[in-house]
Parts: C-alpha cells; sequence; structure tokens
C-alpha cells in the first residue's frame, strides 16, 4: 500500500468516526 492510499484510508475512518457522532447528535435532537 503506498502512502496516499494509507493516508485515505486513514481519512475514512476518521469521517466515518465523524459521521457516526454527527448522527448520534441527529438523533438527540429529533
Amino acid at each position: 500500500m503506498n502512502k496516499s492510499e494509507d493516508q485515505l484510508a486513514e481519512c475514512r475512518e476518521i469521517f466515518c468516526y465523524f459521521d457516526s457522532k454527527g448522527d448520534e447528535k441527529i438523533n438527540v435532537k429529533q
């Protein structure tokens, strides 16, 4: 795996983490 792919995978994990946190916040508001 080259460096750019490694960074992309890392960004995806972080994005998924924030995405799930955002869903939790939306669920709390409703």
